[in-house]
């Protein structure tokens, strides 16, 4: 390349033959503005050329170059238990000599669910014979689920079906991948949690107050003397204080705790007995592994097999859990939502509030609207709404009832 003689530069081109280089340019008059050149550099590193006069800088420029594309790149998880920090594949081979491995969560963190996937794939491709156990769904719901991951059934019904938002309610986002990647392998899911309703009415009143059918539905064998349990439990509903009527009610709560996971603890057990060439991945409430109180050691006494415990995103003491594993921060996807306060009235939602600026708003929904239909599906109760707003995005049809007539509307979603 012919170099002009007048101007005297120093520029920096890219390395044809390699990222980790650069072509340095020096066109320069004299051996003492080479040196001057030289010195100076260093100051200048962001620049892509340098213009000298003399021995003076008189002019500095970048070149404008094309933006990359830009990854995000997440922190690896930190696995940690009582010999210090492990691998992930530690730990999974680990897993691998237990039957039955808990894995417990963080409700409504996204990097929890995604190491709970990863600990699931791990396992399954050196052990198939695996099933996940999801606190989530009642024991009562079992064939629904069975009859989705058959293909029976599609996505929509089976959310109606297993009552998720009844009895759960959070984000299905958070366990979708866990329960699609069941269904792809043929992995069984089992239910294990007790009826909501029960172990609500158990919070509220007691034991007493349940009917001899629903007394039929508990498990015959419960521990109510585990003392570090109830002083863990204590701990936890120390918000309540403690008078003679707060006593009471903690006493309803500690029964209602116990019912949810022994009724767990004997799911668990019922299929590890009856499958005995399978171990099952239970996943529940961080609150239902700690210190093995909650569902570890009622499966234990049962079956008499430990177990694995794995907890994530907790505090770190001795003894709370086999291994601790600090995930990295995550971003999933929202439950869509149009921004309306409603009551039901069994032939639709009534509006009472909408939201200001939100989609409902912007679609011309008014308070005292009923809405009925949703893209052509009957909405009869806010779960129907919750389901087709999770299956819905961009630009939507919504059909509400405005004293005594139907209105179409187009209704525009993130």
């Amino acid at each position: 390349k012919k170099l002009p003689q007048k101007t005297s530069y120093v520029e920096v081109f890219k390395n044809p033959f390699g990222d980790r280089n650069v072509v340095t340019v020096f066109n320069l008059k004299s051996v003492m503005q080479a040196k001057m050149a030289i010195g100076r550099i260093k100051h200048y590193g962001k620049y892509s050329k340098i213009v000298f006069e003399g021995f003076r800088i008189t002019d500095k420029k970048i070149k404008n170059y094309q933006n990359g594309i830009k990854l995000k790149v997440r922190q690896k998880a930190e696995i940690v238990s009582e010999e210090g920090i492990k691998e992930f594949r530690d730990m999974v081979n680990d897993a691998l000599s237990h039957r039955v491995i808990y894995i417990g969560e963080q409700h409504t963190m996204f990097s929890n669910h995604a190491m709970q996937l990863n600990i699931i794939k791990a396992l399954y491709e050196k052990y198939p014979k695996i099933a996940v156990g999801m606190e989530m769904f009642q024991r009562s719901k079992q064939e629904v689920i069975d009859r989705y991951l058959k293909g029976e059934i599609d996505e929509k019904r089976f959310l109606k079906e297993s009552e998720y938002y009844k009895a759960w309610k959070y984000n299905y986002h958070l366990y979708r991948p866990i329960i699609q990647f069941c269904r792809e392998k043929g992995i069984p899911i089992i239910a294990l949690n007790a009826d909501r309703d029960i172990v609500r009415k158990v919070s509220q009143k007691g034991i007493e107050s349940l009917s001899k059918e629903e007394i039929k539905k508990l498990p015959e064998d419960m521990d109510f003397v585990n003392f570090g349990y109830i002083e863990y439990l204590k701990d936890i509903f120390a918000e309540h204080g403690s008078s003679v009527t707060k006593k009471k009610k903690f006493s309803s709560f500690l029964q209602s705790q116990i019912i949810w996971d022994e009724t767990m603890a004997q799911t668990a057990s019922e299929y590890i007995t009856k499958n005995p060439d399978r171990k099952l991945i239970i996943l529940a409430g961080g609150g239902h592994i700690r210190y093995r109180y909650g569902i570890p050691s009622r499966v234990e006494r049962r079956t008499g097999e430990r177990g694995l415990t794995i907890l994530m995103d907790d505090q770190l003491k001795k003894g709370i859990s086999d291994y601790m594993i600090y995930t990295a921060h995550l971003t999933g996807e929202k439950e869509r939502k149009i921004g309306v306060y409603v009551e039901e009235t069994g032939k639709g939602l009534k509006v009472d509030k909408v939201i200001k600026d939100s989609p409902a708003e912007k679609a011309g929904i008014k308070k005292g609207d009923i809405i009925i239909r949703f893209n052509g599906r009957q909405i009869n109760d806010i779960i129907d709404l919750k389901i087709e707003l999770f299956f819905s995005q961009g630009e939507n049809e919504i059909v509400v009832k405005r004293n005594g007539k139907e209105i179409k509307m187009n209704i525009q979603l993130e």
